[in-house]
């Protein structure tokens, strides 16, 4: 991961702050850049998963997205068990790229959904539906409540 410029795993050529992870490896790949699994190194959260997203790097090459920039301001003031926590922001100085580290869901909802699609005719059971649907209203009404007015002034219309 690094500065994209060398594979080696050697801890004397990656960024001092992704000495602090084991990187397990990629888990994703979406619209603003890539996700990698790692692990923590720190005695007090060892072994602990974290996804670091990997932002790809602004389109006029001046730095750090706004968009960026936008996200890292929200998820900075938001706490919620139904809501992925960011747990650190991270630049690599060597190509300025831009780095979230967050704690790491086992599942999303795309996969649960997947995964009983799959599995041919299996429906979801009704307390597995209810289950995700009241996080999914959870989470989101913490957001509305809480943050709605920040979340509206980034909102694009078009």
């Amino acid at each position: 991961m690094g500065d994209g410029n060398n594979r080696s795993s050697s801890n004397s050529e990656k960024p001092e702050w992704l000495q602090q992870y084991n990187l397990i490896g990629k888990i994703g790949e979406g619209t603003y850049g890539l996700v990698f699994l790692a692990k923590t190194k720190s005695t007090a959260n060892r072994g602990k998963s974290i996804a670091i997203k990997k932002f790809k790097q602004s389109k006029d090459g001046d730095g750090v997205s706004p968009t960026a920039i936008r996200e890292i301001m929200l998820l900075r003031e938001i706490t919620h068990e139904n809501v992925v926590k960011l747990v650190n922001v991270h630049i690599n100085h060597t190509d300025m790229s831009l780095y979230l580290a967050f704690d790491y869901a086992e599942h999303d909802l795309y996969e649960i959904i997947r995964h009983h699609r799959d599995k041919g005719n299996n429906l979801i059971n009704q307390y597995t539906v209810k289950s995700l649907l009241w996080q999914l209203l959870n989470g989101l009404n913490y957001l509305h409540s809480n943050h709605r007015d920040k979340a509206i002034k980034y909102l694009s219309y078009g």
